[in-house]
């Protein structure tokens, strides 16, 4: 096993190095934008959009980068003599690894960039985001589990259903839409209250609690996507 990961983690580090310099490339993109636009303008605030442009890149890469990448790397590897049981596992922990690594560096540049702003911008006020406030440690091994679970589960669901891209299409622009509602509270149309439900819901268990969840969540997520693999044909 510990042989097959580290096979596993000498094909994705191109990929962990792109992955890394397009956070940080965007990250630096969105200090700037708010830097001149604070040259330019009267604006009495700022927030950290540098951090919130590589937050939604680092999901788009982990999402669908990881699934289609996992599914491209099942096909060569089982072709390739190597089987199911052993590469399955070792893929998985490599992505919560390369997800792990990402959430740590959106951390790090968060900190960076508030630090840069009370410095370039003294005397402004930094608006309060609380999904960025409260990105603390914990929740980077959990998001990173949740994550993991999601890419393994998206990408057994594409392969094994002929309709599956479609299926995850719309579990995208489902979570898309009620986010606002989970995140501020909006409750502008029913996909606002849906979403203000669940985050409400969420919101009732103590930190410990939430951060279990989503490792069980990951988990779960993982052990149905390995159900969902362990039986599917070679796909050129």
């Amino acid at each position: 096993m510990w042989r097959s990961i580290k096979d596993q983690a000498k094909l994705e580090v191109c990929d962990m190095g792109i992955y890394l310099a397009v956070e940080a490339g965007l990250c630096a993109l969105g200090i700037v934008v708010m830097v001149f636009v604070h040259m330019f303008s009267n604006e009495a605030s700022y927030f950290p959009i540098g951090s919130m442009i590589a937050a939604l890149a680092v999901l788009c890469l982990i999402l669908f980068g990881g699934i289609f990448s996992l599914g491209m790397g099942f096909d060569v590897a089982v072709s390739m003599g190597r089987t199911r049981k052993l590469y399955l596992p070792s893929a998985f922990i490599v992505y919560f690894i390369m997800t792990l690594v990402l959430m740590t560096g959106l951390f790090l540049l968060l900190r960076v960039e508030t630090a840069i702003y009370g410095v370039v911008l003294p005397g402004k006020i930094k608006d309060s985001i609380p999904i960025m406030t409260e990105f603390t440690v914990p929740w980077i091994f959990g998001a990173s589990a949740a994550m993991t679970g999601c890419t393994a589960l998206g990408a057994a669901v594409v392969r094994r259903f002929r309709r599956g891209k479609i299926v995850l299409l719309a579990v995208w622009l489902l979570a898309c839409w009620t986010l606002p509602g989970a995140t501020d509270g909006r409750n502008e149309n029913i996909l606002d209250r849906m979403g203000n439900a669940w985050g409400q819901w969420f919101a009732g268990f103590q930190t410990w609690a939430q951060i279990s969840m989503l490792v069980g969540v990951g988990v779960i997520f993982c052990v149905t996507a390995y159900l969902l693999f362990r039986k599917q044909a070679v796909q050129w």
